[in-house]
C-alpha cells in the first residue's frame, strides 16, 4: 500500500492504519485523523480512497432520508478484515474480553457477516447507518422492499430494553413521520444464547439467525 500511495514517511502511513483501525465502526473524520496523524486532510482522503478501492476497508454510507431530526451525513469506516483489525489493534484471544476496543471489533464483525449474506443472497436490500444531530445512533439500517429494519450490535451476552432504548426511539420517529418507508423489525445482535423478544418489540438474535432473517430470505 505504501509503493502503490508514494508514502514519503511509512511511520505516518503506519500511524495512520492504526489510528484507523482504533475508529472502525464510528464516523469517518478526515480532519480529525489528519490532525492525529500529522498529514493533511486531503492526503488522508487519498489514503483512505486507496485502502477502500482495495477492498481493505468499507464506507458504510449514511441513511438519505430525513425522518426525525437533522441527519449526519458522514459515513462510517469499517475494515473488512476483522482479524487484521485486532492484529492492529493488539487484541487477541487472550485480551479480547477486556480490550476496550471489544465492542467495536464485534461490530466490524457483525458488520462483516450482513454483508457476505447478503452478497449470498443476491439479495435486493442495501445496508445503511444512522445517527442525527442529536447523537441517537443505529449501527445498521435495511432497506428492503420499502421498510426499514434496525440492527444494533451487542457484545452482551444478556440484552435487555437498556440495549434496545435508542433503536425504539428512532422507529418510533419513523413510524410517525410522513415518509413513504414503513417501519420494519428491530434487531439487537448480540452474543445471546438463545433468541427472544424483548417487551418492546424488540428481537434479540445471534449470528447464526442472520441468514434466517426475513429481511434477507425474502430477497
Amino acid at each position: 500500500m505504501r509503493q502503490i500511495l508514494n508514502v514519503a514517511n511509512p511511520r505516518d502511513f503506519e500511524r495512520f492504519i492504526r489510528i484507523l483501525a482504533s475508529r472502525s465502526g464510528s464516523i469517518l473524520n478526515k480532519t480529525e485523523i489528519a490532525k492525529d496523524v500529522g498529514v493533511s486532510a486531503k492526503t488522508i482522503g487519498q489514503w483512505i480512497s486507496v485502502l477502500e478501492t482495495s477492498g481493505q476497508i468499507v464506507l458504510l454510507e449514511p441513511w438519505f432520508q430525513n425522518f426525525s431530526k437533522r441527519i449526519i451525513k458522514s459515513p462510517k469506516i469499517y475494515f473488512c478484515d476483522s482479524g487484521l483489525l485486532c492484529f492492529l489493534l493488539g487484541v487477541d484471544q487472550l485480551n479480547l474480553e477486556t480490550s476496550p476496543f471489544v465492542g467495536m471489533i464485534w461490530e466490524t464483525f457483525l458488520f462483516a457477516e450482513l454483508r457476505k449474506t447478503d452478497a449470498f443472497r443476491n439479495s435486493t436490500i442495501k445496508l445503511w447507518t444512522y445517527r442525527d444531530k442529536s447523537a441517537n445512533e443505529v449501527d445498521f439500517i435495511v432497506e428492503h422492499k420499502g421498510k426499514l429494519s434496525f440492527i444494533e450490535a451487542k457484545w452482551t451476552e444478556l440484552p435487555n430494553l437498556k440495549h434496545s432504548s435508542t433503536i425504539k426511539t428512532i422507529y418510533e420517529q419513523l413510524k410517525n413521520s410522513t415518509t413513504s418507508w414503513q417501519a420494519g423489525n428491530r434487531y439487537l445482535l448480540s452474543r445471546s444464547h438463545n433468541v427472544y423478544p424483548l417487551s418492546d418489540g424488540t428481537q434479540v438474535i445471534r449470528i447464526q439467525d442472520i441468514p434466517h432473517l426475513k429481511e434477507f430470505k425474502d430477497s
